[in-house]
């Protein structure tokens, strides 16, 4: 009897139709989400109340849950799946999970952080400045009623959750540009330690923003592209789905789909040989005006009004109109690195062999030389700085063709040689140097390896927060009426948990340095409607060491945290000096003492000093 159970399972899957669902919803690693999306933005177009929204959305995790399961089961017992398959998933997991979620402060993820759990603070999608970006969210109903506590565990769930869908989607794109199983592997593992910029890893970084589903939907629409010029014309119909989950989610890699789509049209183009002179001949012509047109423009920057003259200058625009990619001071090569430019030389020795891997790699970077495309993007860009124009070189990860030339020559230094190498050998040779070269993390190397693996000081990323967290969560009630006054660090990492405005993360605020009287501190007070303080108590919390993230990358500055947290005993004396006109004071975990006004909502004066 208990032998026929599976197969009772399964023909109930079979005829609820739960089987073929969950592979048109899993199979592709992306349509699942557009249910939840659709009903964003009917909750959006109705101004209907969050929380309605918040419980659907919490009925359909459970849902897709079950039919995730499904469609492992059916896979299963469909494909007969190899042991190596399952164990290097879960590797890839295990990479994931154990150096956790990226939280060194004052590094981007803190603010995705904050954006995840502002939520809790509005009624409608409207209300909240940052409502195009859908997924945070769905982020925030996975984790809504997760306590402070408990927090960083679910975000390390959260982040291995992103990677691990973003690795599965480069890996589908690897077997649609023609690698089988095993070298999709090794591209993925690539993509893993070397996409990214200057130090950081595209995957840890970016894990707790919006951009990993908008880039997944990226990467799709690359395929679906592919499998267009193949002939499937209809799978066209699915850029729609996918253009909106971009569009709700991260614009820029709307703008990569646009570069990789002139990358494959380029690609079907250069097949028709017979008209290859042609060709030829046209493109030195619009090269020709192009630059001529680059170069009125950048001198006659008043005909057109949308771009800044100042957006049209150096560092990032040369006097033709292009970005300056060749500057190895500026961000363009932070992102390319060494690995980069031996991938850019690899797609020029192998493109007639490999052409649509190489157009697919070469197109970014010239593009970027390129003035119409220059111009056309700081329009759309709309921004004040010319920084984040890096970015289009994540267009392609160009891995795809580090991985493919090291196989080439490989191979080919093989074949010369007269040597016998197997297969496997050959795969694991490639892996090891792909593995050697992103190790280094300094500049000019920038491999990613590090980054996705180092897990920063526990002081510079606040995991005693979470404490502090948990017992205001408890005890105290933060909100806009009763303003809390601490130091820089503090202020975002503890607010970010109760949904409250924040300071600016990168730069320096600490109160002992600033208020040094008695009457600067009460004045102070009194036009800021402070009536709480919370203050590190100086010998019981340990000096948080240099941010080694900060030093190598450049980022921020590596003493931040210190120069935020530190507060000196003379102002510890001051603040409690408050004591004589009412307040409080209070020890809260690990190591702060909480001085509060007697009007403070929610205050409890057991425990004091």
């Amino acid at each position: 009897m208990l032998r026929k159970r599976p197969y009772i399972f399964s023909q109930l899957f079979l005829s609820l139709g739960l089987g073929n669902l969950s592979q048109l919803l899993f199979a592709d690693g992306w349509l699942f989400f557009v249910p939840y999306l659709l009903l964003y933005l009917y909750f959006k177009s109705a101004n209907l109340p969050i929380s309605t929204l918040h419980d659907i959305f919490i009925v359909l995790h459970i849902i897709n849950l079950i039919l995730f399961l499904v469609y492992l089961y059916k896979n299963q017992k469909r494909q007969h799946i190899k042991l190596t398959e399952i164990l290097f998933w879960v590797f890839l997991a295990i990479l994931f999970l154990q150096p956790g979620a990226y939280l060194e402060f004052p590094a981007d993820p803190w603010e995705h952080f904050r954006r995840i759990f502002s939520w809790s603070n509005y009624s409608f999608i409207e209300d909240n400045p940052i409502n195009r970006k859908f997924t945070y969210f769905w982020g925030w109903t996975l984790m809504s009623q997760v306590q402070p506590l408990y927090r960083s565990i679910a975000l390390d769930i959260y982040s291995a959750f992103w990677q691990l869908l973003l690795a599965y989607q480069f890996y589908l794109l690897a077997l649609r540009l023609g690698f089988d199983k095993y070298w999709a592997k090794v591209q993925v593992v690539a993509t893993i330690f070397l996409f990214g910029t200057n130090l950081f890893g595209f995957y840890r970084y970016y894990a707790l923003s919006s951009t990993p589903l908008a880039y997944i939907a990226y990467l799709r629409s690359i395929i679906v592209l592919i499998n267009a010029k193949h002939g499937q014309v209809k799978q066209l119909a699915l850029l729609i789905p996918l253009a909106l989950i971009m569009y709700y989610n991260h614009l820029q890699e709307l703008l990569l789909l646009i570069i990789s789509s002139i990358a494959l049209f380029v690609d079907y183009i250069t097949n028709q040989k017979k008209h290859i002179r042609t060709i030829l001949s046209i493109v030195v012509i619009i090269i020709i005006i192009a630059f001529l047109l680059g170069t009125y423009v950048v001198s006659n920057p008043q005909v057109i009004p949308t771009i800044p003259s100042s957006r049209l200058t150096l560092p990032y625009v040369s006097q033709w109109g292009t970005f300056r990619i060749w500057d190895f001071k500026l961000a363009y090569f932070e992102t390319i690195s060494v690995h980069g430019l031996i991938s850019l030389l690899l797609a020029v020795l192998f493109l007639s062999k490999h052409k649509t891997i190489a157009i697919l790699t070469l197109t970014p970077s010239l593009l970027m030389i390129f003035p119409p495309f220059v111009l056309a993007f700081l329009v759309v860009l709309n921004r004040t700085d010319n920084y984040v124009t890096y970015r289009i070189l994540y267009a392609f990860s160009l891995n795809f063709m580090l991985v493919l030339g090291l196989r080439e020559i490989l191979s080919s230094l093989i074949t010369k040689l007269k040597l016998y190498l197997p297969r496997l050998n050959l795969i694991l040779s490639v892996f090891i140097l792909t593995l050697i070269i992103s190790i280094p993390p300094t500049y000019p190397y920038r491999g990613r390896f590090w980054f996705q693996v180092y897990k920063p000081p526990a002081e510079l990323s606040f995991k005693s927060i979470d404490t502090t967290a948990q017992w205001f969560f408890v005890n105290r009630q933060l909100d806009t009426k009763c303003l809390l006054m601490t130091d820089g660090a503090n202020d975002f990492t503890l607010k970010t948990h109760f949904a409250l405005r924040v300071l600016t993360r990168l730069n320096v605020y600490n109160p002992s340095e600033s208020l040094t009287s008695d009457d600067a501190l009460k004045n102070y007070i009194k036009h800021q409607n402070i009536c709480r303080i919370l203050v590190a108590i100086p010998d019981k919390v340990n000096p948080p060491p240099v941010s080694l993230v900060g030093q190598l990358s450049g980022h921020w500055d590596a003493s931040l945290v210190n120069k935020n947290l530190m507060a000196s005993q003379e102002f510890v004396k001051l603040t409690d000096s408050l004591m004589n006109t009412g307040w409080t004071k209070t020890f809260v975990p690990p190591f702060y003492w909480l001085y509060e006004n007697p009007t403070a909502s929610g205050s409890n004066n057991k425990a004091k000093k």
